[in-house]
């Protein structure tokens, strides 16, 4: 089980690496064509939430969105504010591979405490159902292909007082790290770079 946790995220690492290369920014150019994404099973592709008891920040509505085009993951989600103070920047991580940050432009743009804000949001984009055509031309059935691991990195209160992730570093490290076992020749053959223990 813990060698199939981590090849779980070894796949992670490489979904994410060309997920956020594209995504990074959450902005489209001017006069780009429409995006089509569906949403991703959660027995192939599954987002997973860093438990994180002191950000003020809460993850709502969060899932997995597949461009029909290219194929590639990318996160949704919206952010509650759910601490007692406006905040004026923070950073998102999807650890191990990029961030995605946002600021206030003035004290008007604070997000408040009990707000829900979206980020970057583009109304050009469009959900469309999951038919069985798609699923088929995007690979989306079997076993579970990955997941994506989202936390947050930091806030920045308007006070001047913030919250740090102290274990973002060490994850992304981590990661880093399990990512060198799934390109190792004996994992690909057997699915085990060494015995397993008996039971």
């Amino acid at each position: 089980m813990k060698m199939k946790n981590t090849l779980t995220y070894c796949f992670l690492l490489c979904v994410v690496f060309g997920i956020t290369r594209n995504n990074a920014s959450g902005q489209e150019a001017p006069g780009k064509a429409k995006h089509q994404f569906v949403v991703m099973p959660r027995d192939v592709g599954l987002p997973v939430v860093v438990v994180q008891p002191e950000s003020p920040l809460e993850f709502v509505e969060t899932h997995l969105l597949v461009n029909v085009d290219t194929g590639l993951w990318i996160p949704s989600f919206r952010l509650r504010n759910r601490g007692t103070k406006p905040i004026r920047a923070f950073t998102i991580g999807f650890a191990g591979s990029d961030e995605r940050g946002w600021k206030a432009d003035n004290a008007n743009q604070y997000f408040m405490p009990g707000h829900i804000l979206t980020l970057n949001d583009d109304e050009s984009d469009e959900i469309v159902p999951l038919t069985e055509s798609l699923r088929g031309r995007l690979r989306l059935s079997g076993p579970m292909k990955g997941i994506m691991v989202l936390l947050v990195v930091s806030v920045q209160y308007a006070d001047g007082s913030g919250f740090q992730e102290s274990g973002y570093e060490a994850l992304g490290e981590y990661l880093f790290s399990v990512s060198g076992v799934l390109n190792d020749p004996r994992v690909k053959q057997t699915g085990s770079s060494s015995p397993r223990p008996p039971r």
